[in-house]
């Protein structure tokens, strides 16, 4: 009988190893979140072992740090590629194209991580509302929802919202949370709103400065138009859809 020769084991670069460790991280923390997720998880994920992991991630906290970094970077760059498409220098233009292209990255990363809802609600074969939500943590986040103006006498996000909650309760989990602002339209829904506790990440350099400064003028400028114009937080819902 002929032995069969052992395939050589694969010798990689260290920046290939790094990039394979941190995409199986993203990958369990997305999953399971930082404190559910393990090292042995991790490793299993990328196909390594365990000391390997360590070699070119370092520890727990220092993994999810990189995957932090990393992603804020990716992100940062596919929100600036996509403002700097438009050659008008119009703002509400540019923010608009920003925005977009923070929602496509949300939603292809939690496509990937499997924790991606897309609800349509069709009227007549119509599409009438659209809801854009992520499942963690026993809760269904409600990212986003818009409806067709054409069938805003029914209140069709209503009635999508509702079919949701109903879903969610059947799949067993435990909270529906309503994310953004509080408005008119979203009040019927909860008996008070709660703050959620924003974390922004800004990787080193003068990009994040200046994405830093972008951040906190909206800030700002948000907090001025609602003392200037309290009426407007009492309006209905407008119009919206998702991309």
């Amino acid at each position: 009988m002929t032995p069969t020769a052992r395939p050589a084991r694969q010798r990689l670069a260290p920046e290939v190893r790094r990039r394979q460790v941190l995409d199986a991280a993203v990958a369990v923390f997305s999953e399971q979140g930082f404190h559910g997720a393990s090292m042995d998880d991790v490793a299993a994920r990328a196909g390594l072992s365990k000391p390997m992991v360590y070699a070119h991630g370092g520890s727990k906290d220092e993994l999810f740090a990189a995957c932090l970094h990393r992603e804020a970077e990716r992100l940062l760059r596919s929100v600036e590629a996509a403002a700097t498409e438009d050659t008008s220098n119009d703002p509400q233009t540019r923010l608009w194209l920003g925005l977009r292209a923070f929602f496509h990255a949300y939603a292809r990363h939690a496509a990937r991580a499997g924790v991606l809802r897309i609800a349509v609600m069709r009227i007549g074969g119509t599409p009438a509302a659209v809801q854009l939500s992520a499942e963690s943590h026993a809760a269904l986040n409600q990212l986003r929802i818009g409806y067709d103006d054409q069938f805003a006498r029914v209140s069709p996000g209503q009635l999508l919202m509702l079919h949701m909650v109903d879903w969610a309760l059947g799949r067993g989990l435990e909270r529906y949370e309503i994310l953004g602002k509080e408005e008119a339209w979203n009040r019927q829904w909860k008996a008070e709103p709660r703050p959620l506790l924003r974390v922004m990440t800004f990787p080193p350099g003068a990009r994040s400065l200046a994405a830093l400064g972008v951040r906190l003028g909206e800030a700002a400028g948000y907090r001025l138009r609602s003392y200037r114009r309290p009426s407007e937080a009492d309006s209905g819902e407008s119009s919206a859809s998702v991309t």
